[in-house]
């Protein structure tokens, strides 16, 4: 009697076809999201680092004051610090206690010019200990301006770049 053709393919094939286009270009997205890096977690410490020129006798020195945030480890290997593009000595800072700084502390950056010879990081102590065995020079001259800047060393991020006139 009657002839009824069914069509059994109907929507099937063209849902699957989005389907499979759908999650090719989600694929995609994530190995290229993760190929630039866009999926590494590397951010630097954010941390108020105030800087400020100091007087110790005649010489001019930098005071460093934490005012909050993250603590810094200042080991060569963890942060680099840079006063008008020289790196900064750490090696006066021997115990772990003396390379975290931390919100309320202050340390020095002085120019050593004795054992280091260049710029370097202490404490009130050290810094007391070079003047007294006369081995401090100016950091930079009266009426000019030093940079300081920490640099993260893992993630390669600017931590803090503050200019300080003397």
């Amino acid at each position: 009697m009657f002839n009824i053709n069914v069509n059994e393919d109907a929507v099937s094939p063209v849902v699957a076809e989005i389907m499979m286009v759908a999650v090719g270009i989600i694929v995609a997205t994530i190995i290229i999201a993760f190929s630039l890096g866009l999926g590494t977690g590397d951010v630097a410490p954010q941390a108020g680092v105030r800087a400020s020129s100091y007087s110790m006798g005649d010489h001019s020195v930098i005071m460093l004051e934490h005012q909050g945030g993250d603590e810094l480890y200042l080991a060569s290997s963890n942060t680099k610090m840079v006063v008008d593009g020289e790196v900064v000595d750490v090696t006066l800072l021997t115990t772990d206690d003396d390379l975290e700084f931390k919100a309320g502390e202050s340390l020095y950056i002085f120019n050593e010019v004795d054992e280091i010879g260049g710029f370097a990081i202490g404490t009130a102590t050290h810094l007391t200990n070079e003047n007294a065995e006369g081995d401090l020079a100016d950091i930079v001259a009266f009426g000019e301006t030093g940079t300081v800047k920490f640099v993260d060393v893992s993630s390669q991020q600017m931590i803090t770049d503050i200019d300080v006139r003397f």
